[in-house]
């Protein structure tokens, strides 16, 4: 029989009770990782694989224990793959395999869910794609020189870091064709790195967590990655690290059994100043964007009365970031979309001065792409959803200075 406990918190109005158990490992089981939309979760072993689990309302409510001899045996025929969960089906609806050779140590999503990130004591890292219904692995990444034991994708989806035995920090980029490059290889541990933690709204700054009973920060300045700071105070190998929602303060936990929180003043000041404050960490990403999509020229990021929040363009065309016509069009279109019936528009894409200008609206800022007359719209359209988180910062603060 399954054990199922419950645990009250004090002060707490809920519980926390275990569901249900989730069978199909056949070893030691190192991560499970939630996807972003809830809708699915990841699980890695030391059976070298991963396996990925749908979670879905369940239609059926009239399930029940016992029955006939037909009943328990379809129980049985499915019991490895689903489970219900009060309302709720996790079914395993794919096991990848073949591509690591030793256990698997960690599974990372990327923040929309369509990239699934894992890696291996055997010393690589895996990408992999989820399409019609399927993960593929469309990238292995080589580089580290022992096992691999973090990975994790940054807020906005287009770097990846990984840490290793080899007492290296990786940093790898995206890029158009769906490859990653190697940034920066950080070295300054002296011993291995356990855990990578991306800032949640800052591309440019991780947190590395270490054997050596330390943390260190690191910082990208233009194309140079350096550490910032090394935390020290555990008195053990610091297992893992993790920030809170705005990267204003971090928790580690340590095998000196003690768990430490820590502010960072660099954060304490943005979150206490304004919108354009709060931008501060998205040129940089913003930045890798033009350099990235094909024949992209420039984003400007305003709010609705036109006041440039963030913006980055491609060398020699840096004047383009700074002309207020491009961001200004975006109200004429949408005013003669509305007179033409066109009804409500996100995202309107028109040609203007010799450019493609895809306004973007997220309510209440709006984001332009600038691209060259012979661009792949497609991509710059592809490009939204990702810009979008990116920018929920900028978004969140401009709302938060409106009301007050």
């Amino acid at each position: 029989a399954k054990t199922h406990m419950t645990t009250t918190t004090p002060n707490a109005s809920s519980t926390v009770r275990q569901l249900n158990e989730l069978q199909g490992h056949q070893d030691r089981v190192w991560s499970v990782a939630w996807a972003p939309n809830g809708n699915a979760l990841a699980s890695c072993s030391g059976d070298k694989t991963i396996r990925v689990w749908s979670v879905t309302a369940k239609h059926n409510s009239h399930d029940k224990d016992g029955g006939g001899s037909s009943a328990s045996a379809t129980a049985a025929a499915t019991a490895a793959a689903s489970e219900t969960l009060l309302g709720f089906e996790v079914r395993c609806i794919a096991v990848l395999e073949g591509v690591h050779t030793r256990t698997v140590r960690e599974v990372s999503w990327s923040p929309n869910g369509k990239m699934l990130a894992s890696c291996s004591f055997d010393g690589t890292v895996a990408v992999w794609a989820y399409e019609d219904g399927e993960f593929e692995c469309i990238s292995t990444l080589e580089g580290h020189e022992n096992e691999v034991k973090s990975v994790r994708f940054s807020a906005s989806g287009q770097l990846l870091a990984t840490s290793s035995r080899d007492k290296s920090v990786w940093v790898w980029e995206l890029s158009a064709e769906m490859d990653f490059e190697c940034l920066a290889v950080l070295h300054g541990h002296s011993q291995d790195v356990k855990r990578v933690v991306w800032h949640p709204i800052e591309d440019g700054y991780l947190l590395s967590a270490s054997y050596d009973d330390s943390l260190k920060t690191w910082s990208e300045d233009e194309d140079d990655w350096a550490c910032v700071q090394t935390v020290t105070g555990h008195e053990s190998t610091v297992w893992d690290a993790s920030f809170n929602s705005d990267g204003s303060r971090f928790v580690s936990g340590s095998d000196d059994c003690s768990v430490r929180v820590w502010a960072q003043k660099k954060q304490q000041k943005q979150s206490s100043s304004s919108s354009s404050s709060a931008s501060e960490g998205v040129e940089a990403t913003l930045s890798r964007y033009v350099g990235r999509i094909a024949k992209l020229r420039a984003v400007i990021v305003t709010d609705r009365d036109g006041n440039t929040l963030a913006q980055a363009a491609d060398k020699g065309e840096e004047e383009l970031k700074v002309d207020a016509s491009f961001a200004s069009t975006y109200s004429v279109l949408a005013e003669q979309a509305s007179k033409l019936k066109i009804g409500e528009n996100d995202m309107i894409t028109s040609f203007y001065n010799n450019y493609i200008i895809v306004h973007v609206n997220y309510s209440p800022i709006i984001v332009t792409l600038l691209a060259a007359p012979d661009a792949n719209v497609g991509l710059l359209h592809a490009a939204v959803p990702e810009l979008k988180t990116r920018l929920s910062a900028v978004r969140t603060s401009v709302i938060q200075s409106g009301s007050n």
